[in-house]
């Protein structure tokens, strides 16, 4: 059962497509991805310098047990029926915690995304912006018994399957409709390797991960809306994880 409140206007004025001096105010996602990477970088440089530990206080060992801070970058797309989407631009701030072994984490995730498809020949900008929560099983976790970097390496693989709240805006021809509090589900896949130390006690990652969403909307643009509103993202992730949980 999925719970939204939808609004629809109608509002005289100026394209939302149109360029102009105004055209960053309106279309705000880059801007708020130059800020993301700014917090993210002021957030995890800190961080990393405490890594400099007395001889009475050694780095924790990798044990599968972390705590994580990280930010998500790539793309987007639209898969239903009536849609002609190209790929748009998706992004956001993650936070994540792993077992002992890596045997599951949790991932909390606010991604924001811009799409612009074409639905029945009207030219829509899809702005989506959503809060969730995964859970990533690791069928590799055996692997962190290994006393190798390799080990941690292959058990950060992982499946993932959550919810999510959403709210999401689409814009046409001086028309407007929103979706608000969305409850939405996704499955995806994730790997990460480790470009640090992973035994420092504290190292960054670079990873990929894939997601399938599926909520609903009632845009009245479609002639026979889907039960579901389908998204596929495929991203870059970048993070900073403390080995055990220190906080």
């Amino acid at each position: 059962m999925v719970t939204s409140l939808t609004t629809h206007h109608d509002s005289p004025g100026r394209s939302p497509f149109r360029t102009g001096p105004d055209h960053a105010a309106r279309h705000p996602s880059w801007v708020c991805l130059a800020l993301l990477l700014l917090a993210f970088t002021t957030t995890a440089t800190p961080l990393a310098a405490q890594q400099v530990v007395s001889n009475n206080e050694p780095p924790t060992p990798f044990s599968g047990a972390y705590t994580g801070l990280g930010i998500l970058l790539g793309g987007t797309v639209l898969s239903n029926q009536e849609v002609d989407s190209p790929w748009g631009l998706s992004f956001g701030p993650k936070f994540r915690v792993s077992m002992v072994l890596s045997l599951f984490d949790l991932q909390l995730t606010y991604l924001h995304s811009h799409v612009e498809p074409t639905i029945q020949e009207h030219k829509v900008k899809f702005v989506s912006d959503g809060l969730s929560l995964s859970l990533g099983l690791h069928p590799l976790f055996f692997f962190t018994l290994l006393g190798t970097d390799l080990g941690p390496t292959l058990a950060q693989l992982s499946l993932q399957a959550g919810l999510s709240l959403e709210f999401n805006r689409f814009e046409w021809d001086q028309r407007s409709s929103s979706d608000l509090g969305v409850v939405g589900a996704h499955l995806g896949l994730a790997w990460d390797y480790p470009i640090d130390d992973v035994q420092d006690g504290r190292s960054f990652w670079l990873g990929v991960q894939y997601r399938y969403n599926i909520t609903s909307t009632d845009l009245p643009l479609l002639e026979n809306p889907d039960p579901a509103w389908t998204q596929h993202f495929l991203f870059l992730r970048l993070t900073y994880l403390v080995n055990g949980y220190p906080l």
